[in-house]
């Protein structure tokens, strides 16, 4: 019996350890937040470029703007949004309408700078004009402190007003 035993635990020593899998694929929820706006500056417009995201759903569309969201056949893709016109532009008080915008996949780490030739998983760009005046509107580049990512399994409860 004990030669039996002995057999059974040299054959475990030449079993090897399964290969590496890749990082999963990991699902989140993406805002935009923190935008810093004065008191008659807001928001008409913004864009996000993306490099290894997949969009499952676009979750809110703030009143009256248009939200869109895709991935081409390579790992580049975009989300963006802009608001049809003056009263529907997104001002301090009401930057919460940017929360929980997108679904997403992403595959692997996200990576909020360059890796090597690889862009960042998120980038963009907000465009911030100010009421009452004709000036050209500014663009402020969005980082890992404007663009919220957190990880959700789907889109958040629709509010209800």
């Amino acid at each position: 019996m004990s030669n039996w035993l002995l057999t059974a635990v040299g054959t475990t020593t030449l079993i090897s350890a399964p290969p590496e899998q890749p990082d999963p694929v990991q699902t989140y929820l993406v805002s935009i937040t923190g935008i810093p706006l004065g008191d008659r500056e807001f928001v008409d417009s913004f864009t996000v470029e993306t490099w290894g995201v997949t969009y499952l759903s676009v979750c809110r569309f703030p009143p009256g703007w248009e939200v869109r969201a895709g991935r081409q056949a390579s790992q580049d893709g975009l989300l963006s949004g802009q608001a049809s016109h003056g009263v529907t532009f997104i001002d301090r008080a009401r930057l919460d309408e940017l929360t929980g915008l997108a679904l997403v996949e992403v595959d692997g780490p996200v990576a909020w700078g360059r890796q090597g030739n690889m862009p960042p998983t998120f980038a963009g760009t907000a465009r911030i004009g100010r009421y009452g005046t004709d000036e050209s509107r500014r663009e402020l580049r969005l980082t890992e402190a404007n663009i919220r990512v957190e990880p959700a399994s789907r889109c958040p409860d629709p509010e209800v007003r």
